[in-house]
């Protein structure tokens, strides 16, 4: 299992890139790259972590950066700031998506009644309206088109995306004329694996990374580099996060051992308290809800093999689907360190840690929020 850590916020200092404006009177203008104070640290080490390859590893570094820079030029000051509007953009447009879809009348404003009408008697339950609280900025009882804007721009601030990673790389001395180039930030990544793979194999083993670890100026396990994409809605103060981690589902594989989609049913238990729903895995499993799943607020589903995970019984508005390479990670032993590591992964991204937690390598069935596994005779 990959390692998680918590960022560092201990301080943060100003990185400021002179941009000149090619119209006008040619003055220069600063833009302003905020980024966490991490003197002395190699900020593409965070992507390091036992059992990876060199080209796994240069891969999480560039994957971001290719995202923000599509033209190929060179990252600057401008596509950090683009690459949050993007980001932000995407955000307003899923709030909206799934708010409106309560909007029966068609007035673009949706009520409390509206969403209670929308959803069948059967998955109604006390706990339904704290989704619309979230954005209900003047607590009348309904949304509208505005509040629902300005809720996304609050909720990004801490939600959405992380400009950290981003604003990072401007650390590196490869950077210090306030652009970073493609192949420039490969030729780091790639210095910096060689760094810590000490016999030169191309991947990093348990030992060459505890050696690297002890060497840092923080040593703490390290974390891969945040993933933007994994942008977890935050819950309201009402839901209870239920965590479940499993290798696989039931029947993941062939005689021929080649992967296939597991199994696993989530029954879950009644209760008033609305919940958060976290289910995570190393292999694809398809995860069928039942029981009082109204009392279901989020689906998160994170995954290694993520492509063909899937969720039934549960409106797929309330799903999130991530890649736990870059978000959180699976663990399902009681005992193991992970279980920590999960922990605190959870703590930083939605502010609070699990109320329940539990796993199993695989199972046919689990009970949430109790955890309990049923496993087949």
């Amino acid at each position: 299992m990959g390692d998680l850590q918590r960022p560092h916020r201990n301080g943060r200092i100003a990185l400021v890139v002179g941009l000149a404006i090619a119209a006008g009177s040619g003055a220069t203008r600063s833009e302003t790259i905020v980024m966490p104070d991490r003197s002395g640290e190699d900020p593409l080490s965070a992507s390091i972590r036992p059992e990876i390859f060199v080209e796994q590893y240069v891969d999480q570094v560039m994957r971001p950066f290719r995202g923000a820079d599509p033209e190929g030029d060179g990252l600057d000051a401008d596509d950090v700031e683009l690459d949050r509007r993007k980001h932000g953009a995407q955000q307003r447009a899923q709030h909206i998506s799934m708010l409106l879809r309560y909007d029966l009348d068609a007035d673009l404003v949706v009520t409390q009644q509206e969403h209670a009408e929308f959803s069948p008697p059967s998955s109604r339950s006390p706990a339904q309206p704290s989704e619309l609280e979230r954005f209900d900025g003047d607590g009348d009882g309904k949304v509208t088109l505005a509040e629902i804007t300005a809720a996304s721009e609050r909720i990004g601030r801490t939600e959405r995306y992380r400009p950290d990673g981003l604003a990072t790389l401007f650390s590196l001395p490869q950077a210090r004329d306030g652009r970073l180039t493609s192949s420039e930030l490969e030729a780091a990544a790639r210095k910096t694996f060689g760094q810590v793979d000490q016999d030169r194999d191309g991947k990093v083993s348990r030992q060459e990374y505890e050696v690297f670890r002890q060497t840092q100026p923080r040593p703490v396990p390290a974390r891969p580099q945040e993933d933007v994409w994994c942008a977890m809605p935050m819950p309201s103060s009402r839901e209870r996060i239920v965590y479940y981690g499993a290798y696989e589902g039931m029947n993941a594989m062939s005689p021929q051992r080649q992967r296939q989609v597991g199994s696993t049913t989530v029954r879950i238990e009644p209760g008033r308290e609305p919940l958060y729903v976290i289910l995570a895995s190393y292999e694809p499993v398809k995860w069928t809800f039942e029981g009082a799943t109204g009392r279901v607020r989020h689906v998160v589903v994170s995954a290694y093999h993520h492509q063909n995970s899937a969720v039934v019984g549960i409106d797929q508005g309330r799903v999130r689907l991530f890649s736990n390479r870059g978000c959180v990670r699976y663990a399902y032993k009681a005992d193991g360190p992970e279980i920590t590591l999960v922990r605190s992964a959870v703590k930083e991204r939605l502010g609070r840690e699990p109320a329940d937690m539990s796993g199993a390598y695989a199972a046919a069935a689990v009970s949430l929020p109790s955890g309990k596994v049923t496993k087949p005779d």
